[in-house]
């Protein structure tokens, strides 16, 4: 040591350590917020919440895409800095640090010296649980509140300090407006701290209104608006086929990207490990049953509360059973269970065996070394399409009077609407009704779902996270117009539900492959402009025969005056031969002031 400079002890030399490996991190989840193309699911919250700004319940669009809080945050930075993936991942990644220095602290209570950096190692160094955070989800932020939640609930069963019970509390809520499916353990701590409160002696009444009115009132308005939600059939995710067949199964898959059985059997050995080590702890502490109200205790009791509630959901309400990200939050409740009795009973007995369980846990920072990228997620890689497509893509439209036809897989929709929103929305949608199609232009497909592609395409770039081909048509099919209609138009600005552009009959003279041009000036002050033109084909008793769209307020924000030029089309192939009419139409959704001029629309025959 040189003289004159103190010395540093091995203490806080771990801690510089730690931090400086949560830099890096924290750098590494920027640079992947900026690079990784967004998900389906980012998207459909930038589109549904965040463009329109509508993020609040009742009068946001019901769906379980709806994380509040992010969806909340997402619209702040988008209204301040605009609308690029880096932007709309900001909230999340402002978190990280919240989880980093939250866990840091929960760690500082084990004192097995190993067993704290297996317990930090396993949060930081989890290559799913750490991309969350730079993506535009509600995951990443609730396990960050989450943490916070525990760790001044940890403080509270120490000092039993008003403050720690306001803070843990606050936390929680957090947590559960960014991801309501930790309401069951908002529920659970807000009982547990009233059980605890009235084991204690002295005044009563402010803590109980605290736990009431940030704890209970809350649960039960969040317990209201899932019960809404599954009335409407919106809590979709996941199934009733079982908790391990479903839940450990699919979470310990995407943590550890391996269908291996070994991973979730590892995970129920953890489980029953934790399980025999309560056992032990109670028999030896022979004490009141307050004695609980330890952090040796507290992840393992909210572990099994959680999972004694969504048994008892599936069994009694038939709720689903949640499946990967969804259970997301098992993850961290089990390793802190598993991690801090074990801690527990080493600091009791001289052997080690309990810590040889532990160990595989430090496969997950070798797994997070492998993975390390800056092109793609872990779960959404199967439908990103990088900005690359698009651009090739665009650089062909150059030479066509309409934007070309793209087809894909649905799921991808809302992917190709992002690109085309981010360069000025003058690109076709994606087209899917008939996925994987030979008809369009372009197609975004794998080889293997689409095996006789050279037949008709060509491949112009291939993508290989995500396995995905851009394939280009040999030659186009042919185009002969059908019908034209033109000075289509309302009188003056309206705020016509419905106005159609185009209607007629289908016969044999048209074919099974029609293309509907249109060349259209919209104006509108709303912005965005929740406006879509839809294609609808009928048979003969009216009942629905086909349905094509392409939505306008995904395209631009603004339709106004000199911005609201739409030239592009909408295909329908493999035309339901029940189909007897078809009529084009304006959907304006919201019913908001509106103009059309100078309209045309073409049907085209395509062979």
């Amino acid at each position: 040591m040189l003289r004159g400079l103190p010395s540093m002890s091995k203490k806080h030399s771990a801690h510089y350590v730690y931090f400086l490996l949560c830099l890096v991190l924290w750098i590494y989840l920027a640079l992947r917020a900026y690079h990784v193309p967004l998900a389906h699911d980012e998207i459909s919250t930038f589109h549904r919440y965040v463009h329109t700004g509508r993020f609040m319940p009742p009068g946001a669009h019901p769906d379980a895409n709806n994380h509040i809080l992010n969806s909340a945050l997402s619209w702040a930075f988008y209204s301040l800095f605009g609308s690029s993936a880096f932007v709309l991942r900001l909230g999340n990644l402002l978190c990280a640090p919240l989880f980093f220095y939250f866990w840091f602290r929960i760690a500082s209570q084990l004192k097995h010296l190993a067993i704290r950096w297996i317990f930090l190692l396993s949060f930081v160094g989890s290559t799913y649980f750490l991309e969350f955070f730079a993506l535009s989800r509600g995951y990443g932020m609730s396990m960050a509140f989450l943490a916070g939640g525990l760790w001044h609930l940890i403080r509270l069963l120490k000092d039993n300090r008003q403050k720690d019970r306001v803070l843990t509390l606050l936390w929680l809520l957090l947590a559960v407006c960014a991801n309501l499916t930790l309401i069951n353990t908002l529920l659970l701590v807000s009982a547990g701290m009233a059980v605890h409160l009235f084991s204690r002696q002295g005044s009563r009444w402010l803590s109980a209104t605290i736990i009431l009115v940030m704890g209970f009132l809350p649960a039960a308005v969040f317990t209201v608006l899932l019960l809404h939600m599954k009335k409407l059939g919106l809590l979709y995710y996941g199934n009733t086929s079982g908790f391990y067949q479903l839940t450990i199964k699919s979470l310990a898959a995407v943590i550890t990207e391996s269908d291996s059985l070994l991973f979730p059997l590892f995970a129920l050995l953890l489980f029953g490990l934790s399980t025999v080590l309560v056992f032990f702890k109670i028999k030896k502490d022979k004490r009141h049953w307050s004695s609980l109200f330890q952090e040796s205790y507290l992840f393992y009791l909210l572990l099994l509360g959680n999972l004694v509630a969504v048994i008892l959901s599936a069994k009694l309400f038939h709720a689903n059973y949640p499946e990967d990200r969804t259970g997301l939050y098992f993850f961290p409740l089990l390793i802190g269970a598993s991690c801090f009795l074990a801690s527990d009973h080493l600091q009791n007995t001289r052997g080690q065996d309990v810590l040889l369980f532990l160990v595989p846990l430090l496969l997950l920072p070798t797994h997070l070394i492998k993975k390390l990228n800056l092109d793609h997620s872990s779960y959404y890689h199967e439908d990103t399409i990088p900005a690359r497509f698009y651009k090739t893509v665009h650089a062909f439209q150059k030479e066509c009077d309409y934007p070309p036809s793209i087809g894909g897989y649905r799921q991808r929709q809302l992917c190709w609407y992002y690109l085309n929103y981010r360069n000025g929305g003058t690109g076709s949608a994606i087209h899917y009704s008939n996925y994987p199609d030979t008809t369009d232009e372009y197609q975004i497909t794998r080889g293997s779902l689409f095996p006789n592609w050279q037949l008709c395409y060509d491949s112009l770039d291939y993508e290989p996270a995500s396995d995905f081909l851009l394939l280009k048509r040999k030659k186009p099919l042919l185009i002969s117009t059908l019908a034209t209609s033109i000075n289509i138009a309302t009188k003056g600005v309206c705020k016509s539900e419905y106005t159609t552009l185009m209607e007629g009959a289908l016969d044999s003279t048209c074919g099974r492959n029609m293309e509907w041009r249109f060349d259209l000036t919209v104006e509108s002050a709303s912005a965005p402009f929740e406006a879509w033109v839809v294609l609808s084909l009928f048979d003969a008793d009216g009942k629905d025969a086909g349905y094509e769209y392409i939505a306008l307020d995904w395209l631009k924000t603004q339709w106004k005056k000199g911005d609201g030029h739409l030239l592009n089309s909408l295909r329908a192939t493999q035309i339901d031969p029940r189909a007897v009419r078809y009529v084009l139409y304006l959907w304006n959704q919201r019913q908001v002031p509106y103009e059309l001029r100078q309209g045309k629309v073409e049907a085209c025959r395509l062979y």
